[in-house]
């Protein structure tokens, strides 16, 4: 019980990381049918880019035997979105959306494909039917105005989309340097000026 809670105590914490894994290994070790050390060992392994990799395995492990557990197949996309697999993370973003399409999972998978040049016009299509579901996610016309940015010539609807969540949150740093980016490449200079001023 006092190991249970000290390790409660270090998942908790993000500074004794380390300590946690080493925990959770030991018991894994002496108990290797120990699921739920398993899939927390894999949520925390996710977490860092340097064992993500890991936790892809670990997480295709779990999935072998719960293959229609959502919250596996989340953590399978995260952790290869986070070892930089773009690919495999793409498609099991897909599934992980296909098994629970929430909002959240959606918005990740968005924000993957708006990552990569070459799908970052499902992005675009994907974030605008999360905004009609959700006008007034924030991180959504967030993630929707970056990939507007992209291009100068959808560079005023990003702009656009900037100024809507400004709105709402006036003091958006991201918000005010998105629109000195896209008045700077309008030639509006002054409001660039302005916006990169508020922005810092």
């Amino acid at each position: 019980a006092l190991r249970a809670e000290r390790l409660r105590l270090l998942l908790w914490d993000p500074r004794h990381r380390d300590d946690a894994r080493r925990e959770l290994e030991a018991r894994i070790r002496a108990h290797p049918e120990d699921e739920r050390a398993l899939r927390e060992l894999a949520r925390l392994e996710a977490g860092d880019p340097t064992r993500a990799a890991a936790a892809a395995v670990r997480y295709a492990q779990l999935l072998a035997a719960h293959p229609d557990d959502p919250e596996l197949r989340l953590g399978r996309a995260r952790a290869l979105a986070r070892a930089g697999r773009r690919a495999e993370a793409r498609e099991a973003y897909a599934r992980a959306v296909a098994a629970s399409p929430t909002l959240e999972v959606r918005l990740e998978r968005a924000e993957l494909l708006a990552a990569d040049p070459a799908t970052r016009e499902e992005a675009r299509a994907e974030l605008e039917a999360i905004l009609r579901d959700a006008p007034r996610s924030r991180r959504a016309r967030l993630a929707l105005s970056r990939v507007l940015l992209a291009r100068r010539e959808t560079s005023l609807a990003a702009a656009a989309g900037y100024r809507e969540v400004l709105r709402e949150a006036p003091r958006d740093p991201e918000a005010h340097l998105g629109l000195a980016q896209a008045y700077a490449w309008n030639g509006d200079p002054d409001r660039a000026l302005a916006h990169g001023d508020l922005a810092a």
